[in-house]
């Protein structure tokens, strides 16, 4: 009879074997087959456009996506959601640091954070006008802008945080009109800074009257995962929607934003170093119905090698509410994040 030991050494290698059968089937590698790749990070044909820790972010509008992936374009979607490109003209000066930017309704006009750092977003806001190619400055670097989104129904308006100058003083979130160039205070809140809060991540809710905060809870020192807190301006009551985020291991940001009708709320649970070439965690992209605040975590990996697993940030819905588009870079080897490229994500309902 073979003893206890024979037969665990056998199963062990009946273990391991099926661990090596199973890890090289077909279809191993596959992601998500409703992800389309919109553009590659790299451009090996101008290697002058390619920015290594270039932030990338696109906005969709009718059947455009208006990004920078790895330069300035506007990409028509086809029937298929596959891209046709045309490339923006835009003075480099601009294009490097841009750290966040947010388009209005049809698509012609962009609020740019033109950051003062590598890290965070933290710096001067303009508006881009598309069809022209100017840029007006709304607010200099010393507010330290974070992110801003424009007023539903007015675009002559817009929400913006700010962190403050010197940082604290001044800080949170103001409606500004740009016709008399005057800021009121909506919600004075004082928000992490530098290595803690990597970017701003509000949202404005469709009738106004919400302000949606991914509020960051960790410190220079101790991690912690973000909640989620909704501002109702007519009230000025603030509550906590979620607060069993996955933090992971290093999961400390959120971004968040609603639908077209408010019912749903896009977000994406991001790592520390998510501006930089290094991270040392992915990220979790999902959405949050309301009432109810049931979650669906998305399957967004783009990342079919090595680790498979790759860091998303800033999805954004399309305009029927039905697919979303966002950026992913593998994480390739531990704390190494690969360039962003852009992707579309199909059918998330």
């Amino acid at each position: 009879m073979k003893s206890i030991n024979s037969y665990l050494i056998i199963f062990g290698i009946l273990i391991l074997f099926l661990a090596c059968k199973d890890s090289t089937k077909p279809g191993d590698n596959s992601i998500n087959p409703n992800i389309i790749e919109v553009a590659a990070a790299w451009d090996p044909n101008n290697p002058n456009n390619n920015y290594i820790n270039q932030y990338r972010m696109a906005d969709w509008r009718d059947n455009r996506l208006l990004s920078f992936v790895p330069f300035p374009q506007i990409f028509t979607l086809g029937a298929d959601l596959h891209p046709v490109s045309d490339t923006l003209s835009i003075d480099d000066k601009y294009v490097r640091n841009w750290k966040y930017w947010e388009a209005n309704a049809a698509g012609d006009r962009l609020l740019v954070v033109k950051s003062n750092y590598i890290d965070v977003s933290s710096g001067a806001l303009y508006e881009f006008n598309v069809n022209t190619g100017d840029f007006l400055l709304l607010r200099d670097s010393t507010y330290n802008v974070s992110s801003a989104v424009y007023w539903h129904g007015d675009e002559n308006k817009i929400v913006y945080y700010r962190y403050g100058n010197p940082v604290g003083n001044g800080a949170g979130y103001y409606l500004f009109d740009i016709t008399t160039q005057t800021d009121s205070l909506i919600l004075s809140y004082v928000a992490p800074y530098r290595g803690k809060e990597m970017l701003n991540g509000f949202d404005l809710h469709p009738t106004n009257n919400q302000i949606l905060i991914g509020a960051v809870q960790a410190t220079q020192l101790v991690g912690a995962p973000p909640i989620l807190i909704r501002y109702h301006l007519d009230t000025q009551v603030m509550d906590t929607l979620v607060t069993d985020f996955n933090y992971s291991f290093n999961r400390t940001g959120l971004w968040v934003r609603y639908n077209s009708d408010g019912t749903k709320i896009l977000y994406c649970n991001f790592p520390r170093g998510i501006f930089t070439s290094t991270t040392n965690d992915d990220s979790e992209v999902g959405i949050i119905y309301l009432p109810s605040l049931q979650r669906k975590i998305l399957d967004v990996n783009t990342n079919p090698e090595g680790t498979r697993r790759s860091v998303q940030f800033a999805p954004k819905w399309s305009p029927d509410d039905r697919h979303i588009v966002y950026v992913s870079g593998p994480l390739s080897i531990e704390g190494a994040r690969g360039l962003f490229s852009l992707y579309i994500l199909k059918n998330v309902n």
